[in-house]
């Protein structure tokens, strides 16, 4: 027998930065009561410049682009959030969708607004922000903090602001995660728990879920959104449903992979 490995391409997910929002957004004492969500991702596409790609194609890249950005927000938010997508339009080389949060206890549904686009001649943006009734918290790039990046958190009662940055020895999102992969496939289960141990930093007093390594059932839950953000629309574009069903889409997102004999 052997050991199959499988990692998702969610690298953003092993860097300081994303681990550091986590924290500080799953902090209910500091955040205060979560009221809104937004998540823009505006990823640089130079083929576009030339040729805007159009109805199938565009679509199916919008959703492989909305897999990275519904899986932030629900990264930051914690796997105890429950997220159903309200409405959803395509319109050109955009996605727009509006979700609903709903956290344990069911009383208060947190409205989240999700903007993929298709940048052309815009600066890329993977940019998130999270209102609390006591902090907001906005991060300018988490997808590729190891270039530029910065997090501001903003107190609600006075309006002081205070950035953060956390750049660690300086390393890609890509060789946290690819060192994280390494260890997993010399160690097997056992190598991943510790993995994940270690990524959580319990020493600086975590709070909330910090789970960093993604599984099945987050990658699971990213498709049921990814499917739920293409049907809306059936009316406003008549080819939609010809877009990938979610066993297809899923494969977007695993890009790592290794049989141990």
């Amino acid at each position: 027998g052997g050991t199959l490995v499988v990692m998702e391409g969610y690298h953003w997910r092993f860097h300081p930065v994303a681990r550091r929002v986590k924290r500080v957004v799953q902090d209910g004492r500091y955040m205060g009561r979560i009221t809104a969500v937004r998540m823009k991702f505006n990823l640089l596409d130079p083929k576009a410049l030339f040729k805007t790609p159009t109805g199938q194609k565009a679509k199916i890249k919008l959703l492989d682009r909305w897999c990275y950005a519904i899986d932030t927000v629900r990264f930051a938010l914690g796997s105890e959030a429950k997220f159903k997508v309200e409405s959803a339009r395509f319109a050109g080389v955009g996605l727009k969708a509006n979700l609903t949060a709903v956290f344990p206890g069911g009383f208060v549904e947190v409205p989240v607004t999700v903007e993929v686009n298709k940048a052309k001649l815009e600066v890329p943006s993977w940019d998130l922000s999270v209102d609390g009734s006591r902090h907001k918290v906005f991060v300018k790039n988490i997808g590729h903090p190891y270039v530029y990046h910065h997090i501001s958190i903003t107190e609600v009662k006075t309006n002081k602001e205070k950035t953060l940055q956390a750049y660690g020895k300086g390393e890609t999102t890509f060789e946290h995660q690819l060192n994280a992969f390494a260890a997993s496939i010399r160690g097997g289960k056992d190598a991943v728990e510790g993995v994940r141990g270690r990524l959580e930093d319990a020493k600086e007093g975590v709070a909330g879920d910090t789970e960093v390594w993604p599984t099945l059932a987050n990658a699971e839950e990213n498709m049921k959104l990814v499917d739920e953000a293409r049907v809306p629309d059936i009316h406003h574009a008549p080819d939609i449903h010809h877009a990938p069903d979610i066993h297809h889409v899923h494969s977007f997102s695993l890009t790592h992979s290794l049989y141990l004999p």
